[in-house]
């Protein structure tokens, strides 16, 4: 209506401008993030300024997969088979180093792995990542999880707690028993590491359960690192 019309035209809108050289590239990131105080924006969207994952966007698309980088985000009429979120894509990296700390940040907080000043998200998301490796992985671990659903609902004691809170480190002696260069490697047969990797969690899970501290919750457990480091010591 007009007398909207009249109101915008009235309306004042503070503008910062800011100038910045050429000498650090990412000042611009850093400005972006820090001055954002005004929204409430998960640590994870500010990926979004990152050149690399927007690499990953355009090579999953030759994939013919969807990347979501943004908390919220839609991913429309995609297969759902074919949609990766950033934070499952950060999960499922984290486990596949062979940092078993990465996978209990993963475990604990997910969104320190978004943190690029104090976090392992360079460690993470860099050049070196290539989409098949990111796509495989983000598989391992959805089988992961699915198995240890099932077994959630089929368990009892100490197997649950194990079940809900132990699926990322478990998640990372699978991933690691694989190897990075096998995930890497085109011509490595995948489907048939996938088939195992089911049977695999599982087994896990009741190696975990033979030898889980007496008297200990698995939630604070698998939010230690040290403490998983014993607990795998002792995996058959």
């Amino acid at each position: 209506t007009n007398q909207r019309l009249t109101t915008l035209e009235q309306a004042y809108v503070l503008v910062r401008c800011i100038e910045i050289g050429t000498e650090d590239s990412d000042l611009a990131r850093r400005i972006t993030r820090f001055a954002n105080t005004q929204n409430a924006v998960l640590s994870q969207d500010f990926v979004f300024l990152d050149k690399q994952q927007h690499r990953l966007v355009q090579e999953l698309q030759t994939m013919g997969y969807t990347y979501l980088l943004r908390s919220g985000e839609s991913p429309g009429n995609a297969d759902s088979s074919k949609v990766i979120e950033v934070r499952q894509a950060a999960v499922a990296l984290a486990c596949a180093t062979g940092d078993v700390g990465h996978a209990v940040t993963a475990k604990r907080e997910v969104s320190k792995l978004f943190d690029r000043d104090s976090g392992p998200y360079e460690a993470l998301f860099n050049p070196s990542v290539e989409v098949i490796f990111l796509i495989r992985v983000t598989k391992v671990v959805s089988d992961v999880d699915e198995a240890l659903d099932d077994a959630y609902s089929e368990s009892e004691g100490q197997r649950i707690g194990i079940a809900v809170h132990g699926r990322r480190v478990i998640a990372h002696l699978i991933l690691n028993n694989i190897g990075q260069k096998n995930l890497k490697n085109p011509d490595f047969d995948f489907d048939q590491a996938l088939r195992d990797v089911q049977s695999s969690a599982l087994r896990i899970l009741d190696s975990f359960t033979e030898n889980f501290p007496e008297n200990a919750y698995p939630g604070n457990v698998f939010k230690n690192r040290k403490r998983c480091e014993e607990l795998i010591s002792n995996v058959k």
